[in-house]
Formats: C-alpha cells, sequence, structure tokens
C-alpha cells in the first residue's frame, strides 16, 4: 500500500498531476485488503473477537470487531469500490465506459 501511494507522491510532484486510476487503485487495494487482514486476525483469535468493547470476554478489549465495523464502512466511503473499478477499467486500462442504465 505504501509503494502505491508512494508512486502518487511522485507523479503528483514531477508532473503535477494525479492519475485518477491510481488514486482509486489505491483506495480499492486498500479497503480490501484490511478488511481481509482483520478477518484473518479474527479468525485466529476466535469467536471472542467478535465481541464489542465492553464486553467482559472481548479479546483486545473490542478493537478487532470496532476495526472490522470501520473496515467494511471504508469500501463506501470514497467511493464504492464497484465505482472505483469502473474508473480503474476506464482511465487505467483504456476499456469502454460501462452503460449504466
Amino acid at each position: 500500500m505504501c509503494l502505491i501511494c508512494y508512486r502518487q507522491a511522485w507523479t503528483l510532484a514531477e508532473t503535477g498531476n494525479l492519475d485518477l486510476a491510481d488514486a482509486s487503485v489505491a483506495k480499492v487495494y486498500g479497503s480490501e485488503s484490511m478488511i481481509e487482514a482483520v478477518r484473518a486476525m479474527m479468525e485466529g483469535v476466535g469467536q471472542h473477537s467478535l465481541l464489542p468493547v465492553g464486553s467482559p470476554r472481548s479479546v483486545l478489549e473490542g478493537e478487532l470487531e470496532k476495526c472490522y465495523r470501520a473496515c467494511s464502512i471504508s469500501t463506501f466511503g470514497g467511493g464504492t469500490n464497484e465505482i472505483q473499478r469502473d474508473l480503474i477499467s476506464v482511465f487505467g486500462l483504456g476499456m469502454p465506459r460501462p452503460i449504466r442504465a
């Protein structure tokens, strides 16, 4: 993820323009990789990772459960990942614009 952001910063510094496709790639990759990481941690910890803050048997004081909820929301904030994928295909790969009904 850091390399994607460094590339964007370098491109912006060199050209003065931010590539829309690169920004969309960073958003999709960042949000979905974070969800996968948190899910893997929750699977390793077990069923008590699902308990919220304040529950007597919560693991890590409910941080995993809170982080999972926040990560799920990140797939919508800043534009849904499906729309971001459309932007990547059009501006990054030069594919035709999807027709919406």
